[in-house]
Parts: structure tokens; sequence; C-alpha cells
């Protein structure tokens, strides 16, 4: 029996032995998701569909072998994830990267042998085809030669599994030049008879016809479906139309009867009756999406109705191996302003049980964004896989009727945050703004996010600001878009560009809220080169109406930047971009501006002291050697570099400690031939800087935000996500 003693040494042993564990998190950032990303592939093993594969835009190829629930990257000798961030692998991203290795972590297409599930084939949007004979824990690349780019299908015989299908665009070696200068070389369909180790074009009949260059190569990146019962039988949807090969690609002839004027997307055989065919596509003179039947092997075909298919692209068509007239179609729409159920963009997911006599929407619960991969569980036929651009990968278990996330281990793909906003009264409720997912919300911190999107028709949101005395209420401003605005946490969106005219389909460059009057708030665009000039625009009514504020901006503007005074909300700073970057100040709330100094060079990236109106923090210019930051005491009348002990001057972030003024943070990026990056603070009032960098896997920092109630809280925006430090 311990004594008393005996028992509290042992408790404070037991608790000091715990300390370094617990101090080891403060001052090291700590890694907070987002978890997802664009998904481009999805594959199931057949003989085990708990393994899944996965291919992603930016990360290569990842596999799960718990039905999805977790994940992990698999990319030995596909290529190293890191070189996105620059040519030298062991170097954080930079903007000079080499771009065959980048195109190696874009997969697109992944196929598993039937026979021998452990070998399973990746493809590329370089043109080229790994093999992995281990279940993914490493790949070694087959030579297809330089025939072929980004590849649509990769299909395998599913009798003779040595012999493999590729399809894809051609290598034009004139890109973006007219027809009779273009050369387009290799595309179509490849094939090889030996398990990837030679292979040869099978293109013979498989030709566009131009009424003015006559036959062409350039078929787009056509789809390829392969007859499970008949393997020599393959068909091929390309923007020519649809074409048919009874011969293993030998030979191809078109088999279009009744598709007149459609531009084939997608393509499905029923796996029971190899004769019934499916084809989706667009019909340009309608501007609207068809779906086909043919019940002869593709010799007629006939339209099945499209009545509940909101969308105009549809990209995959699936179909239930066990009840073959359940269909699944999906896809995504550029139309803009184009709206679905459930707040989905027009586009999603789309299920048929009749089929294609009548369609369905499926998206209750799917994030927002086009859907790239659709997968089915090959012995239950309720449970899907979906792959969503810049969503990650969402499972639904009852057929399509809901979908949850599956993301656990999708970090650092390309759904990573540019804003960060955090709700001054809880402060665990966290908001990142992304570049294609739209804004996402934490209510712990930063531990969990979820997509907050309903009504945000743009996704692509570039600056956020919360209401400090309402913060329920939020503005986004994104690309193309104009101002979004939410008065329920994120929770649904609504526009709010009434008087902003043609700025809305411009990119919102800044968007700040008078920190006393948060129904005030001041916005600008950047405006185009040859067309409508940038400006200022302010509202007085929580952006009901907006009018333009510019009076005393150069003509000739670009306005990228604006920093409201927190002690003196009449005083807003603008950055504005012409030959070099300059500061103007106005000191009425933006009824008139003047050139606040004839300094140049002079960056979009503005803060302003919270306690001191005439404290001003300017980043440079961007340039390729790039100048760091400047301070101004005066009011912007006067500059000075401030960059003693940066090591990275290209500046995308600062924040200022709101009790603690003097305390300065910069967010930076890597840049070649220069030192790294990342996060530097200063204690000095930007005198001398220090790096602050344990724990970050990515030193590109897209912006900074400080806890407004625990100032030593600091959350910064990379490209592999949010990370935290508590201090």
């Amino acid at each position: 029996m311990l004594t008393a003693t005996r028992l509290g040494v042992a408790l404070v042993l037991a608790v000091l032995s715990l300390w370094p564990a617990a101090a080891a998190t403060r001052g090291v950032w700590t890694s907070h998701g987002p978890e997802g990303g664009t998904i481009t592939a999805l594959a199931i093993d057949p003989q085990t569909p708990t393994t899944l594969y996965a291919g992603t835009r930016v990360g290569g190829a990842f596999k799960s072998v718990d039905g999805g629930e977790s994940w992990q990257a698999i990319n030995n000798g596909l290529a190293d994830v890191r070189i996105r961030r620059g040519g030298d692998p062991t170097s954080p991203i930079s903007p000079i990267v080499d771009h065959d290795a980048l195109g190696h972590l874009y997969v697109t297409a992944v196929a598993i042998d039937p026979r021998t599930p452990s070998t399973v084939y990746a493809a590329t949007l370089t043109g080229n085809v790994f093999k992995s004979t281990n279940g993914g824990r490493s790949w070694r690349v087959l030579d297809v030669g330089k025939r072929i780019r980004f590849i649509r299908s990769l299909v395998i015989d599913p009798k003779t599994p040595t012999t493999i299908y590729v399809s894809g665009s051609p290598v034009d070696w004139n890109p973006g030049m007219p027809e009779p200068m273009s050369i387009y070389v290799g595309g179509g369909v490849l094939k090889s008879l030996d398990a990837g180790r030679h292979w040869s074009p099978v293109n013979a009949g498989l030709t566009q016809y131009s009424p003015l260059y006559g036959p062409k190569p350039d078929l787009g990146r056509p789809a390829l479906a392969i007859d499970p019962v008949a393997p020599s039988t393959l068909y091929a949807a390309t923007k020519a139309g649809v074409f048919k090969t009874t011969d293993g690609g030998a030979n191809w002839r078109s088999v279009n009867s009744g598709l007149s004027g459609l531009e084939p997307t997608a393509l499905v055989i029923d796996p029971q009756t190899t004769s019934t065919l499916y084809v989706a596509g667009r019909v340009t003179s309608l501007r609207s999406v068809r779906v086909f039947e043919s019940i002869d092997e593709g010799r007629t075909w006939k339209a099945v109705s499209t009545r509940g298919l909101t969308t105009n692209d549809l990209q995959s068509l699936v179909i239930d191996p066990l009840r073959p007239t359940t269909i699944f179609a999906a896809g995504g729409s550029s139309a803009p302003g184009g709206h679905g159920p459930e707040g989905f963009m027009s586009g999603g997911i789309f299920k048929s049980t009749d089929g294609g006599r009548t369609w369905r929407s499926i998206n209750h619960a799917l994030t927002k964004g086009a859907v790239q991969a659709l997968a089915l569980h090959p012995r239950d036929s309720n449970t899907i896989y979906a792959g969503i651009s810049s969503g990650g990968v969402f499972k639904s278990t009852d057929g399509g009727g809901g979908w949850r996330p599956i993301n656990a281990g999708f970090r650092g793909l390309d759904l990573y945050p540019v804003a960060l906003a955090i709700d001054p009264v809880a402060p665990t409720n966290v908001y990142a703004a992304t570049d294609g997912g739209g804004i996402l919300k934490s209510t712990d911190g930063g531990r969990n996010w979820r997509p907050t999107n309903r009504g945000l028709v743009n996704a692509g949101v570039r600056v956020l600001a919360v209401d400090p005395r309402t913060p329920s209420t939020l503005y986004a401003g994104t690309a193309k878009g104009g101002i979004f605005k939410s008065t329920d946490a994120g929770d649904s969106w609504h526009t709010a560009n009434a008087g902003l005219g043609d700025v809305a389909p411009f990119d919102v460059t800044a968007l700040v809220l008078d920190p006393r009057t948060p129904s005030t708030i001041y916005m600008s665009w950047r405006g185009s080169t040859y067309g409508t000039p940038s400006d200022v625009y302010k509202s007085v009514n929580g952006g009901e109406t907006w009018v333009s504020t510019s009076f005393g901006l150069p003509d000739d503007r670009d306005v990228v930047g604006l920093a409201v005074a927190p002690e003196t909300p009449q005083v807003i700073y603008a950055s504005v971009s012409r030959m070099h970057g300059v500061i103007y100040r106005t000191s009425d709330g933006g009824r008139t501006w003047a050139l606040a100094s004839p300094s140049s060079n002079l960056g979009e990236v503005l803060a302003v002291d919270p306690q001191a109106a005439d404290i001003v923090y300017a980043s440079g210019v961007l340039r390729r050697e790039g100048l760091g930051i400047f301070k101004s005491t005066d009011g912007g009348r006067s500059w000075r570099p401030i960059n003693v002990g940066l090591t990275s001057f290209h500046v995308n972030a600062v924040a200022i400690d709101p009790r603690t003024p003097t305390t300065v943070y910069l967010g930076t990026m890597e840049w070649p031939n220069q030192r790294r990056g990342g996060v530097f603070k200063s204690i000095d009032g930007g005198k001398t800087w220090r790096p602050m960098n344990a724990g970050l896997t990515d030193l590109h920092i897209e912006a900074l935000a400080i806890d407004p109630q625990t100032s030593s809280t600091i959350y910064a925006a990379t490209r592999d996500g949010v990370f935290v430090m508590r201090r």
C-alpha cells in the first residue's frame, strides 16, 4: 500500500511526465484541416469492396481499407507530393515547379485488375500510366510514349486483364494556334496486350471530320466503355460522336444514328444486358444535356427523358450492377447563377429507377461542387461514393438518400483557405474562405469543419468580414460574384449587390467594416484593364445598397487593398496599384481621397494599429526579389522598410495584436532562390522579426487571424490547410 507521501510523489511524477508533451503543443503550430479537396477518380476493389482508391487533382493517389472512413496517400514512385511546393522536393511551395512532376499528382483515372486486385493502374494529366503490384505501396511508370495527354479512361479487359486500354487528348504541338497551324499527334485510344509493358495506338476509323480542314485526330478526351461479356467490343464517346469496335480497337466505326447534334460526354453499358447502352452529352444548339438509349448495341439511339436533370453538363453515367434499370448521372454546371435543389449549383447527382424515363436529384447533404467521380459498391448498390470538386469524397448508404463526407486523411490538397475570420464574441467559431470550395465553418476552434454555402452561388470566395457587434452577420467578397451576406452565422447566404451595377462580375479585392458602426461597409474590386475601372464602394445599411465613393482616386486606379483605422473609423487607407503601388487616405469616411505619400512600391496588404490611426503597415509590391514590409507612423506620409530578421520578402498577410499593438505577425510566401518563408513575429513594432514556423508543413501563408479574446491564439491559412498556435 502506498503511503500518502509516496502517493503524492507518484502523482507529481506522473504530472511531470505529461508536461513535456503538453508543453510541446505550446508555441508549435498544429494542423486543423480542413479535410477534403478535388477528387478526380474513384475505384473499388471488386473482391474486397472496403478497399478503395482515389485520384486527386494535386495530391496524387490515396487508398482506404475501411470503406472510406480514413485515407492514406500512396505516392511512392508516382511522384513526391512535395514537388508541388517547388522544384526542390525539400522546399515548400514556390511559384516555379517541374510541371511534368506536378502533372503526375493529377490522377485522372484509376483501374483495378479484377482478378488480381493488388495490381492497380493510375493515369495522370501528363499522359503517363503508373502500375502498382502491391496495392499502391509503390508505383512504376509504364512507357506509353509521348502520344497522349490528359487521360480520361483506363479500362481493363475483365477476361484477359493483361489487355488494357487508355484514352485521352492528343499532344498539340502548337497549342492555341489556329486550326491550320495546329499539329495534333497521338491521342485517341492506346492498347497494351502485356499488362502495360508495350503500347500501340488503335485509332483506325476513330476520327473527327472538319468541313474546313478534313479529317483530324482531335477527338477531345474519349470516354471508353468495354463490353463485360464480349470484351473485344468497346465504345468510345468522343466530341465527334459515338464509335464502336468489335475487334479490340483494330477498327472503329461511327454509331450515331439518332444522335444528331449530340456531343457525347459519358457512356455506360448495361452489365446484365450488354446490348443496352446509354450515352449522355450536350446538344450545342439547345445548350442543354440529353441522355439517349440504345437497345441494339448502338445501331440506333432514342432519347430518354431528361425531366429532373437540372444541369448542363454530365460527365458520369453509372448503372446499378444489381438493378440495371437504376442509373446514376453526375456532373456539374458552368452556368452562371444556376441553382439546383438543396442549394447545390445546377448539377450534382441524379438517379433514375426506370431506365432513364424520370430523374430526381439526390444531392441532400452533398457539398456544392462538380461531381468528378462516382462509384457503386459491387455487392450493395445502396452504398455509393462520390468525388467532388474541392469537397472530397462523400458516401451514401441508402442509395443516395443522404450523404456524409469521409475525408479523414485528405489534407494538403486544393481545398486550401485564402481568408480567415473569427467570431469576436464566440471565438471558437472560425470561418475559412476557399478559392473553389466556398466557405467552411468550425465551431470548435478549427478542429472540425463543415461547408456552409447554402445560397452562395459563387464558390470562389476572396475575403470575409464578421460584424463585431452582431457576429451572426457575415459578409463574403467573391470572384466574379460580388458581395454575399449571411445573417444566420453562415447557414445561408444571399447577394448584397444593389447599386454595384457592373461591379459584381469582377473580383472583390477588399471588404472592411467600420468597427464602431458595422452597418457601414467599404469594398473594393479589381476592374478590367481596358474597360470598367476599379473603384471603392460604400454601404451604410449593411450591404442593402452601395454607392461609389472614389472622389480623389486616380482615373487609372486599381484598388487592391483597404484598411479602416479601428480607433478613428473615418480614416481609411487604400492601396492603389498603377505602375507602382501607392497609398491613398481618406479622413471623412471615403467622401474624398488624397495621395498620402509619393512613396511607391507599396502593395495590397494593409493593417492599421488598433490604437493609433497614424501607424500603418503595408506590404511591398510583389516582385521577384521581394520588398518585404513597410511602416508609416505619420498617417502614410512617409514609409520605411522594416525587414530586419525576415528571410522572405513576399508578404501575404499582416496581423496586429489588438491588445499589444507592438506585437505584429507577418505571413509570407516562398520564392525561388530565397530562404524559407512562413510566419514571422515582432514584439517591437516591426523593428526586428523572428520566424515562428515549428509545426508548419507549408510555409506559403495565405492569411493570418488572431483570436480577439485570447491574442496568444493565432490561426494561419496555408496551402496545407489551417494551422493553429496556442502559446
